[in-house]
């Protein structure tokens, strides 16, 4: 099932997870990097709270992703849910386009859905991945 790009042609995805360092934010960063520098027009929105706030923001300078990623919470085409430790689980799944970690339940709550990919967690090539598979693009 591939997703319909907003009106800019970008796929807009969210991690929806408080910004936590076992959220795996970096690695969904790094994704999001991997996925632009394959021709994929994507944005990405994160939340504006939890203590690793600056540690992230730095990161996307790093990455040159301050014109890719929102932190408003904003609606999406896939999510990304990539925590690295099953604590960090959310106990469901929004709807739509999931990309998860096969970590803690996570892998159950996508096995039933054709619209959900799971990858190993740490794991930004993966990630990227089953991003782009779900975007349909092929790239």
């Amino acid at each position: 099932m591939a997703v319909t790009p907003d009106g800019g042609g970008h796929v807009r995805l969210t991690s929806p997870v408080a910004i936590e360092w076992q959220a795996g934010h970096e690695y969904v960063l790094i994704a999001v990097r991997r996925v632009l520098d394959a021709g994929v027009g994507v944005t990405l929105s994160l939340p504006d709270d939890g203590p690793e706030r600056e540690r992230v923001r730095f990161t996307e300078i790093d990455l040159d992703l301050l014109d890719v990623v929102t932190h408003d919470g904003g609606p999406a085409d896939i999510a990304l849910v990539a925590p690295l430790v099953a604590a960090a689980a959310p106990a469901a799944l929004p709807p739509g386009p999931v990309v998860v970690t096969d970590v803690g339940g996570l892998p159950a709550l996508a096995a039933d859905r054709t619209d959900s990919r799971v990858v190993p967690p740490r794991d930004p090539a993966a990630l990227a991945a089953g991003i782009v598979e779900l975007t349909g693009t092929g790239a």
